[in-house]
């Protein structure tokens, strides 16, 4: 794949071929890492970057790598009502794991 780059050093097209092109004023780049939407182009220092992950990328990571999110997806049904009923016994708790849940929800959704 190639990166056709304009004078300003913007990325303007990603093709697999220059045929039938007009490049006057563009500089190509040979070699565009693949998949192309999980980089992106630096102007400063001319080159394709990994992309940075996004805020609910980031929150998906952590999520799924706390010991506890793992703990819960390997929990049978009768654990996880044992830990209700010792752990969720007020209304500020069940207020507390409602909003956890609601985030969790939000976060997946994206």
């Amino acid at each position: 794949m190639k990166a056709l780059i304009d004078s300003n050093g913007d990325v303007q097209q990603i093709v697999f071929s220059t045929d039938g092109y007009d490049l006057t004023g563009m500089t190509v780049i040979d070699n565009v890492p693949v998949p192309p939407h999980e980089y992106v182009w630096n102007k400063l220092t001319q080159a394709f970057e990994p992309r940075p992950p996004t805020p609910a990328e980031e929150i998906t990571l952590a999520l799924f790598s706390d010991p506890r999110w793992r703990a819960l997806q390997a929990a049978t049904p009768a654990q996880i009502d044992a830990w209700l009923a010792a752990n969720v016994t007020t209304l500020a708790r069940v207020q507390d794991v409602l909003k956890v849940l609601l985030l969790v929800a939000r976060t997946i959704r994206r």
